[in-house]
Formats: C-alpha cells, sequence, structure tokens
C-alpha cells in the first residue's frame, strides 16, 4: 500500500476519533473520497473527455515542487501553469488538486471557453473571481494563497 496513502487515511482516523461527534459513516465517506480522488480511472475519464494534465518537477535542495497546466485538447486551449510552492501540500496533493480543478473545468464548459478571456468581459471577470473561491477549497496552505480579487 502507497505510504501516503496510508498516512493519509491513518490521518484520517485518527482526527475522527479525535472529534468524537462525527459518524463512523463519515469516516468512510472520507476515506472513499481520498481513495477516489485520484485513480487511474479518473484520469481515462479526463483523457476521455480530451483534458490532460502536464507536469512538471522542479527539484530543489529542500524538497520538490509539482507544477501543472491544464490542456482542453477539444477546445484548444490551455491554462496557465500553476507553479506549486507546495500551496497544494506534496507531490501527491497536488496530483488531486490539479484533478479536482480539471474537473471543476468540465462541470461547466463555458468556464474553459473563458481561460484565455479579456477583463473587458464581465463574464471573464466573474470567472476569475470564481476560480479564486474554488482554488481556496483545494490549497493546502492557506496563509501562502492570497488571491487577488477582481471587482467588476
Amino acid at each position: 500500500m502507497d505510504k501516503e496513502l496510508y498516512s493519509t487515511i491513518e490521518n484520517l482516523i485518527i482526527q475522527w476519533n479525535c472529534d468524537g461527534h462525527k459518524t463512523a459513516g463519515h469516516l468512510t465517506r472520507q476515506i472513499i473520497e481520498h481513495i477516489s480522488n485520484v485513480t487511474l480511472n479518473t484520469y481515462k475519464t479526463l483523457e476521455d473527455n480530451g483534458v490532460y494534465i502536464h507536469y512538471a518537477p522542479e527539484h530543489y535542495m529542500d524538497g520538490s515542487n509539482l507544477s501543472f497546466s491544464i490542456e482542453f485538447t477539444k477546445q484548444k486551449t490551455q491554462t496557465g501553469w500553476y507553479n506549486d510552492d507546495h500551496e497544494f501540500g506534496d507531490v501527491y496533493d497536488t496530483k488531486v488538486s490539479s484533478i479536482k480543478l480539471a474537473q471543476w473545468y468540465l462541470e461547466d464548459p463555458k468556464r474553459i471557453e473563458l481561460i484565455d478571456g479579456s477583463m473587458r468581459d464581465p463574464e471573464y471577470m466573474k470567472y476569475v473571481n470564481d476560480l479564486f473561491d474554488f482554488l481556496e477549497t483545494i490549497v493546502l496552505l492557506k496563509d501562502s494563497f492570497t488571491p487577488l480579487r477582481i471587482i467588476p
């Protein structure tokens, strides 16, 4: 079993045990959600939708970063690079975050169309604010992530 996966599940169990208010069903759902977040089936589903996540590892004396960009081949566009400085966590968590972000885009294809939008377009401004709101939910180190807000 993958050591990171084992550690994450163990941590979920410890948190659940310490909380004392959540049901065993809640814990089970957390574990299943975590395991199902990153599977080959998820990557296959993305691929079937013309979505490819490109990763670029960077190695330093004190660790590694994993940057990513999401390509939407059917729409012939790609996000900019998310240059990870551990905001998303370790390599595993960064991959989970990249998949969640790709899935977020697929939930509303208009988001994909707006990737290369203009600040003059009110829809683009809303998209950027929605993107920042979503990124706040997947960034692990909240103190290191302070997105700008676009005020229409």
